[in-house]
């Protein structure tokens, strides 16, 4: 569903703006309409990953470069792909420039020169970065609904991190309160929503939220929301689905923000997504393009990706959501072990070229190997803090 569709109610949110009521603003009591100003401050949480020591691998990491190449176009989701790999301070080459990832995706003005586009606005609710609409071309627009806020939860990164937009400093916390004031439990891809809600708001200590309609909505009825969703129709097979459901369940084990049954209801649905997710892995150790099948009696949407690179989109995805799980849900070793291998066997010869050509699959891949490289460091004695220094890998 689109931003502003209700426009009669837009109008009665733009006084309470004018009022001093919008989202951020201070205030004696804290409704949850409103972001708590204790907290902007907080690191969101870090969902670490639980890899398995896997005693017979040896710690190689791989790693991409940071030119971009020439004939290459960037866009705003390559970017973030870059920082969850390589890091918030890495400076990329894009062109003649070089500058920092971080500094980009945070800075219209910057995105706009070196992507082509602007990729942050302000909005009437806040600050928003706009996702991308049906063949806009726009290379600055993120490809997911809240994909940047997700990727700066997932980072680390706090509300009051500073934003460049239209000669003014903002705040990532007009981000999420743009977010909140657009949310819709409806909205067709909610598991970045889901995840960056899950890492923020119990930062501010709220567990729940109220729209610009004033429409009010807790994580229970996200959970609900999200374990009912049909994954084999969902953007990589699925996979953010169940990232979001794993980062909730994470969360709610440190910070409570669901009832009891919610909570029931997340850990049941995990456990049998693992299980399915066991019996659709090939011999080979890849997930197939239809690995979702078995959730629902829908057939998968159409890839847009070549055949031979589909297995390492959904190998990578999987992976990672597989290792955001606690030890006591995840799936055998001989799964790991299967997929790692296929993993290694696809990433050997990744050059350049390909990787940029999909960025996408590849990140994901690279992400778990290299999750693993410093675990079978660890695994064999080596020094940890060196195996970290090597690896670039945050703990």
């Amino acid at each position: 569903m689109s931003y502003g569709n209700r426009p009669y109610l837009a109008i009665c949110l733009a006084i309470y703006s004018v009022l001093g009521l919008s989202l951020g603003c201070s205030h004696r009591e804290t409704s949850d309409r409103s972001l708590s100003s204790d907290g902007f401050d907080r690191i969101p949480s870090r969902i670490t990953n639980f890899v398995p020591a896997l005693y017979s691998r040896s710690p190689i990491r791989r790693t991409i470069p940071n030119e971009l190449p020439k004939n290459l176009n960037p866009n705003l989701s390559l970017l973030f792909h870059m920082m969850m790999l390589l890091g918030l301070e890495t400076e990329v080459k894009i062109g003649e420039r070089a500058e920092r990832l971080i500094d980009i995706v945070s800075s219209d003005e910057l995105s706009k020169e070196l992507l082509g586009s602007a990729c942050i606005v302000l909005v009437n609710n806040g600050v928003r970065f706009p996702s991308e609409s049906r063949g806009s071309g726009r290379s600055g627009d993120e490809s997911h609904r809240d994909q940047s806020l997700c990727c700066f939860a997932r980072l680390g990164i706090p509300l009051n991190h500073k934003l460049t937009v239209s000669g003014t400093e903002q705040e990532l916390r007009f981000v999420l309160q743009d977010s909140i004031a657009n949310f819709d439990l409806r909205q067709t891809e909610l598991e970045w929503t889901a995840t960056a809600y899950a890492l923020y708001l119990p930062c501010l200590k709220q567990r729940n939220w109220t729209n610009k309609f004033g429409e009010r909505f807790n994580f229970d009825q996200l959970v609900a929301e999200l374990v009912g969703r049909d994954l084999s129709r969902a953007s990589c097979g699925g996979t953010h689905i169940l990232i979001a459901a794993s980062v909730l369940f994470r969360v709610n084990r440190v910070t409570p923000i669901l009832g009891d049954k919610s909570a029931k209801q997340l850990r049941k649905y995990l456990v049998d997504c693992v299980q399915k997710a066991e019996l659709a892995q090939l011999q080979n150790g890849e997930w197939p393009r239809n690995w979702a099948i078995g959730f629902s009696a829908s057939e998968p949407s159409a890839s847009a990706l070549p055949d031979d690179i589909t297995p390492v989109l959904f190998t990578g995805h999987i992976l990672e959501w597989l290792f955001t799980l606690p030890p006591e849900i995840q799936p055998s070793p001989i799964v790991f072990d299967l997929a790692m291998s296929f993993s290694r066997s696809r990433t050997r010869r990744l050059n350049s070229e390909n990787y940029f050509r999909n960025f996408c699959p590849y990140t994901h891949l690279l992400l778990a190997l290299n999750s693993t490289a410093v675990a079978d460091a660890i695994a064999v004695g080596l020094d940890a803090k060196t195996i970290e220094q090597q690896a670039g890998v945050q703990q």
